[in-house]
């Protein structure tokens, strides 16, 4: 919810269907979940809509392992398309 929150940012949030997390409702977990199903399955029966991206937050490792992953993208059982991005900071 944070983004959400976020003066400017918020509403192109919004405009891009972002999916939002409210973290402190147990509750909201839930309701998620079954809005991640229905955008898969809606993105598999229908070529036009697009679909679901779902950003892993704070997924830095030494390289070597992956991190584990929530079951929020998986529990549907359909198909996922893996994406890595990689960059190196110098800050």
């Amino acid at each position: 919810m944070e983004i959400k929150n976020i003066p400017g940012i918020g509403p192109i949030s919004d405009a891009a269907q972002n999916l939002h997390l409210d973290r402190s409702s147990k509750g909201d977990k839930s309701a998620i979940i079954k809005q991640i199903i229905a955008r898969q399955e809606q993105s598999e029966a229908n070529e036009l809509c697009d679909p679901i991206v779902i950003h892993a937050e704070g997924g830095t490792t030494n390289g070597k392992y992956l991190v584990n992953f929530k079951k929020g993208g998986f529990v549907s059982l359909l198909s996922i398309w893996p994406k890595v991005h990689k960059w190196n900071s110098y800050f």
